[in-house]
């Protein structure tokens, strides 16, 4: 399998597997902390564990929330896949959002347990592995992008529509020339501030501060044009444009927030090009350390299945954007 980050030791050795949930309630969630004598003792963690043999991530989630905090799973889905090499061993974490479980969690093996809320988690020590799980729950199951042929007035009425909190919208508008996109995004990026929603520009790193944007969108030729990130990404999210293997090990270089992997399936603007699949995609995805949206020819209606492939969720412009009427 291509990809940065073997899914194996040099040796050949295939990495500790541990299954982790990220227990949901009311906006906030359920952590662990660490004994102090344990690996990466004292930090805040996902509870979890390592699996047993013959066992499955989902059934070793099951089995270890139940050891350690006394609760029974009732309805979870896969969030992301993590492979992570520390100095002295090298860990394969598959983690679970957890919607719904029976029980009171409490700490029954002797550690602390608290609720936090999403968006305090940044201010935490975790383990580093766990890194890219914060940066998953701050994203939504879906990345709109906006369609190429809408008037202005026509895009920002579009906006008030697919702007909603948390959410994030890519406003890629390749037919306008420089100035007239800039113009656009003055007005579109504090429709999506007032609603709490992230925008992600495809200009300039410094366009997208100076007009309170929250982020930059790399297509992948402008992916692969960068040897690092300039210091005018510092606060800003970043994501990229990926298609294969070799733009997915630039992003994880270049240290992008997310990225964008594509075409999943057949698309009718991309009638020639021949789609992943979803077992290529998950073959990609799954070693990169950061969350993969699935983009081309996928809907909504496809989230559960990206979700099982190793996806934080779907992306596109006509099944995913909403136009008004």
């Amino acid at each position: 399998m291509s990809g940065s980050t073997p899914n194996t030791e040099p040796d050949g050795s295939a990495p500790v597997e541990v299954a982790a949930g990220v227990i949901e309630r009311n906006q906030q969630v359920l952590l662990s902390r660490r004994s102090a004598s344990a690996h990466q003792g004292g930090k805040w963690e996902f509870p979890g564990g390592k699996l047993e043999l013959g066992e499955t991530p989902k059934e070793a989630l099951a089995r270890e929330l139940r050891e350690e905090l006394g609760i029974e799973v009732v309805r979870s889905r896969p969030l992301i896949r993590i492979l992570h090499r520390y100095d002295d061993r090298f860990v394969a974490l598959s983690f679970f959002k957890v919607y719904a479980f029976d029980g009171m969690p409490r700490g029954l093996e002797g550690q602390r347990t608290a609720w936090f809320d999403v968006d305090a988690l940044h201010k935490l020590d975790f383990p580093a592995a766990d890194a890219p799980v914060l940066t998953a729950l701050m994203l939504p199951d879906r990345c709109a992008i906006t369609p190429p042929d809408l008037t202005v007035g026509e895009l920002l009425a579009s906006l008030t529509i697919n702007c909603c909190k948390r959410g994030v919208v890519i406003l890629r508008l390749p037919s306008l020339s420089a100035g007239d996109y800039e113009a656009v995004a003055a007005q579109a990026a504090p429709l999506a501030r007032r609603r709490s929603c992230r925008l992600m520009l495809t200009g300039s790193f410094e366009q997208a501060t100076a007009l309170g944007a929250a982020g930059v969108h790399l297509n992948s030729r402008r992916l692969l044009s960068l040897t690092q990130l300039p210091s005018s990404a510092q606060g800003l999210l970043v994501s990229a444009a990926c298609h294969n293997a070799e733009e997915l090990d630039h992003a994880t270089r270049l240290g992008v927030d997310f990225v964008l992997l594509s075409p999943v399936c057949e698309t009718r603007s991309h009638p020639g090009q021949t789609p992943l699949g979803w077992a290529r995609f998950r073959q990609l995805a799954e070693p990169v350390p950061m969350p993969v949206y699935a983009l081309g020819g996928v809907g909504l209606e496809d989230r559960r299945q990206a979700f099982e492939q190793g996806a934080q969720g779907v992306a596109g412009i006509s099944r995913i954007y909403r136009l008004p009427g």
